[in-house]
């Protein structure tokens, strides 16, 4: 079991353990080597919080003069821990945006809705069968005149 330590130990090795543990934070390079230090100091078996588990030998006006400051102290690291990571969160999709051939910002291509009619399609594969043969397609009027129809016939 560990020896008892009066509360002036005790802050001493709170703010040698958080000293320690902002220095980590910030000297982080990776999210790996963020998470490890998290795991570390502020892991279920951290150094901060075992000290924290080390208070309940205290009377409750010394917890309360001990963790007042450490709470506060415990929420500065923490918001340091998320700000890292949002940096670093941040700097991975960059690097991922930055080797991305495709930009994510452009609207979608359009996609293609509905298809030719089966006859429709029958009569351009015959157009291009018959155009591979030497035929070619021409267009005309709709409706010819009744010279074309009847008198040009006779």
């Amino acid at each position: 079991m560990e020896p008892k330590i009066d509360t002036q130990g005790w802050q001493k090795q709170w703010r040698d353990a958080y000293a320690a543990a902002q220095a980590r934070f910030s000297e982080a390079r990776t999210l790996d080597e963020l998470e490890q230090a998290r795991v570390q100091f502020l892991g279920r078996a951290g150094r901060l919080n075992e000290l924290f588990k080390s208070v309940g030998s205290f009377t409750p006006e010394q917890k309360r003069e001990l963790l007042a400051p450490a709470n506060e102290d415990k929420a500065r690291l923490l918001s340091l821990l998320d700000g890292r990571k949002a940096a670093f969160e941040r700097q991975a999709l960059d690097a991922e945006l930055g080797r991305s051939p495709i930009d994510p910002t452009l609207p979608a291509p359009p996609v293609a809705r509905g298809r030719l009619h089966p006859l429709t399609q029958t009569l351009d594969e015959m157009c291009s069968i018959l155009g591979r043969l030497g035929f070619s397609w021409a267009e005309g009027p709709l409706i010819e005149g009744e010279y074309f129809n009847f008198e040009a016939l006779n």
